[in-house]
């Protein structure tokens, strides 16, 4: 019979791996990990499925004109080349585009984790970085559009 992996011992043994030594979740099975100032990434231990859930705020969706930004996030979860095995997603609570894994307790160990959360973090920061790319240039096309109309050269 194969021995029940518990989430406690997998945090401590990834807390240990990473350096963290007050790193644990708390009596609500949650934790937080904060990477150079800028993400955080938080840790939740669904014990009904006894899984760990990871998930980190890449930022807010846009309200308008976020088809584009849909577009990309999703081309990135295609064969998860781009996303490195996170998956990114809406979260309609919050209005927030997140990057997300669920990882099976029985597969999974402190080095694991340790892998899982560095590409989490990589996977955001890439996403961040193509996200900003495509806010830079949708306003360089507003103010080009802006400019074409105050020069009377488009219909307004």
């Amino acid at each position: 019979m194969k021995k029940k992996v518990n989430a406690m011992d997998v945090i401590s043994d990834f807390a240990a791996l990473a350096n963290l030594p007050n790193f644990a979740l708390d009596e609500r099975g949650m934790a937080r990990l904060q990477l150079d100032g800028a993400m955080l990434i938080d840790f939740e231990h669904d014990p009904n499925q006894n899984v760990l859930h990871l998930y980190s705020s890449i930022g807010p969706a846009p309200f308008a004109g976020g088809e584009t930004a849909l577009r990309l996030l999703l081309e990135a979860n295609l064969f998860q080349d781009r996303s490195l095995g996170t998956a990114f997603a809406l979260d309609s609570g919050t209005g927030e585009f997140m990057a997300c894994a669920r990882l099976e307790l029985e597969t999974l160990n402190g080095q694991r984790l340790v892998t899982h959360v560095e590409r989490m973090a990589a996977a955001v920061e890439k996403i961040r970085e193509e996200l900003d790319g495509l806010s830079r240039s949708s306003d360089g096309f507003a103010e080009n559009r802006l400019s074409v109309l105050a020069n009377g050269l488009l219909p307004g």
